[in-house]
């Protein structure tokens, strides 16, 4: 098919151009897609079917403020990463949010496994139901925090 092979040669042009990549094999295909569409303004990541939440307090405010930054430099093309923002909704600490694609998850997660310090990750699927969405099929990473389901309360 032409249409795909010359959208391939575009998102190769740009890849190597760009970012400094050569070829594109497996998910860097997918990848560099997103990032061809983020530099078109298209937005990625809002809505996106995996969160993750990393906590912080006054004392561990500047290893969150760290591994933000870090986190942003290393995937900020690929997914959404929110501000440091106060406890809120059902998020009894402080925390900063990041939103990405279910084909990202094991490469996230790992990054934050490695990075996180003692900063407490929570890791949930969005599937549309709050309360669901944040108790089951959660992973934590660190110590596990008492949410405050309320919070999802109509």
């Amino acid at each position: 098919m032409r249409t795909s092979s010359t959208l391939r040669g575009i998102l190769e042009n740009f890849f190597r151009q760009e970012l400094g990549h050569e070829g594109l094999d497996g998910p860097a295909v997918v990848n560099a897609f997103r990032v061809f569409l983020r530099e078109l303004g298209v937005p990625l990541g809002h809505g996106a079917p995996v969160h993750a939440h990393v906590y912080f307090d006054a004392g561990s405010y500047s290893a969150a403020e760290a591994l933000r930054r870090d986190f942003a430099a290393a995937f900020s093309s690929l997914c959404q990463v929110g501000p440091l923002g106060p406890a809120s909704g059902p998020h009894p600490l402080g925390n900063f949010e990041v939103g990405f694609e279910l084909e990202m998850r094991a490469e996230i997660v790992e990054y934050l496994k490695q990075h996180r310090g003692s900063l407490s990750v929570l890791i949930h699927e969005v599937r549309g139901d709050d309360v669901n969405d944040h108790t089951r099929g959660i992973e934590w990473l660190g110590a596990p925090l008492d949410l405050d389901l309320s919070a999802f309360a109509s």
